[in-house]
């Protein structure tokens, strides 16, 4: 089964000014990455997204798997995966990746596609998982994951790192979730 694309989200996200503060020296220069998405998960599915990286050959791939818990929260399984585009091609991923003229792609595939491509591309030699992070959230209630850095002679909002925020809300058709998620990727040249 092929994947599906997710809907774009209005909305704007303005970067924290937490996190840990970075020895480097002052920034000269942002470099912004945000994808937004708003879809549907039916039972089964989980969410992907991919994008191109600006280092050639280390594509990445965020794998998003829902799970409910016996107290009715919600868990969320997140791989952060980091694969070359010899280990792509090779595991047949081409749906899961954007196309050639697309900065990055956001939707849903099946847990079994998923796991066959991943299998694939390890097996291919071509596959690092970066982390493996796990959030737990009520229905509803937006959840953050965050890996940032600052430094003292940055400006007071500018950071360096990722961040992804996502609201979950359980739907009444067929059991599955409707989910909002942001991903923003920031990074800081030098003088």
């Amino acid at each position: 089964a092929d994947a599906k694309m997710a809907s774009p989200l209005p909305s704007s996200v303005e970067p924290s000014s937490s996190g840990p503060v970075s020895e480097s020296p002052a920034p000269s220069e942002v470099i912004r990455h945000t994808i937004r998405g708003d879809f549907h998960l039916a039972p089964g599915e989980v969410a992907i997204l991919s994008f191109w990286n600006r280092e050639p050959d280390r594509n990445t791939l965020l794998a998003i798997k829902p799970e409910t818990l016996p107290d009715g929260n919600l868990s969320f399984a997140v791989r952060e995966i980091c694969l070359t585009d010899r280990g792509i091609e090779a595991a047949d991923g081409g749906d899961l990746f954007p196309g050639w003229l697309e900065d990055d792609r956001i939707g849903t595939t099946s847990q079994e596609r998923l796991e066959e491509f991943l299998q694939l591309a390890k097996w291919q030699g071509d596959l690092e998982i970066l982390s493996q992070p796990r959030l737990v959230t009520a229905t509803g209630r937006e959840a953050e994951i965050r890996s940032t850095v600052r430094h003292p002679d940055w400006p007071e909002d500018a950071w360096a790192g990722q961040r992804m925020r996502l609201t979950a809300n359980r739907s009444r058709t067929d059991g599955g979730l409707d989910l909002e998620l942001i991903y923003e990727k920031q990074e800081w040249s030098g003088n």
